[in-house]
């Protein structure tokens, strides 16, 4: 992870990574450095397929029951 920030200019030390799998709450990212990757992904060849799996708040995924009208 350390050298993905460093490839995509994030700021390494705003990210702490405690564990491989990811599901430690030990796992800490800075604002700043979560608005980088998400630059990133937004300028990839995979950003509409990210776009298209978030979930839409009243309509589907786990926001399903949350803000619907």
């Amino acid at each position: 992870m350390a050298q993905f920030l460093d490839e995509i200019g994030a700021p390494k030390d705003g990210a702490k990574f405690s564990d491989g799998c990811g599901l430690s709450r030990e796992n800490t990212a800075s604002p700043r450095t979560v608005t980088h990757v998400l630059r990133h992904v937004a300028a990839s060849d995979g950003a509409e397929l990210f776009r298209e799996s978030l979930a839409v708040a009243g309509e589907d995924g786990t926001l399903s029951r949350r803000m619907s009208r």
